[in-house]
């Protein structure tokens, strides 16, 4: 048995015999990282956080899996699926990570980003949020919208305003929509003005 093997054989049989001892499992998923099983080290690295969800070298590590997992999928829809399981993670170690990846050029892929940034619900991310709404070939509108209204930042009302007057019409119907769920009535004059759109979607999305 090689030095690493003996090392994991070890940890193994820590965590079986230890499964509260959190930094055994910490130890385990980097030891497993480091010989390439990536779903035993994700797996260890989830149950020290289900012991302790602040542990900071699990969050980490986690996190680092993910990313991992991500770049190594080409199949745009699997990558989708594990940005959408860090969204169910909740941690928001996550965001500047997802952030990065709004520019991915995959649509299916960049609608879950967005919607990830709204279930963490981190301000930081409106910013960014915004940028998609104003990017006619982004193909996340809605979702960014949602996201924007998730979080819950009515300083990105004036932002929402602007492009529900001046945005492609996707784009137009999705800032009316967030609009709405912001519920902040500084944005009523707006709404009222698109109720004149001349896209019938974007007048209902107003009205509503």
């Amino acid at each position: 048995m090689l030095p690493g093997e003996r090392e994991l054989a070890a940890l193994r049989l820590r965590a079986e015999k230890e499964p509260s001892n959190i930094e055994v499992l910490v130890a385990l998923g980097a030891a497993c990282e480091r010989a390439g099983l990536d779903d035993e080290a994700l797996a260890a690295w989830e149950r020290a956080l289900k012991l302790d969800p602040g542990c900071m070298p699990a969050r980490q590590g986690r996190l680092r899996q993910f990313r991992l997992l991500y770049t190594a999928e080409q199949d745009p829809y699997e990558r989708a699926a594990i940005v959408h399981r860090v969204g169910e993670t909740g941690d928001r170690l996550a965001v500047p990570w997802l952030l990065s990846l709004l520019s991915d050029a995959e649509p299916v892929v960049c609608q879950k980003v967005a919607e990830a940034l709204g279930r963490l619900g981190d301000r930081a991310a409106v910013p960014a949020l915004i940028g998609v709404l104003r990017n006619d070939a982004a193909c996340a509108w809605w979702q960014a919208s949602q996201a924007i209204a998730a979080i819950g930042d009515r300083a990105a009302v004036p932002h929402l305003a602007d492009i529900l007057a001046h945005g492609c019409p996707e784009a137009r119907a999705a800032a009316a929509t967030a609009l709405g769920r912001l519920g902040d009535r500084s944005a009523l004059d707006a709404l009222a003005r698109a109720l004149s759109d001349p896209e019938p979607e974007v007048r209902r999305h107003a009205a509503e």
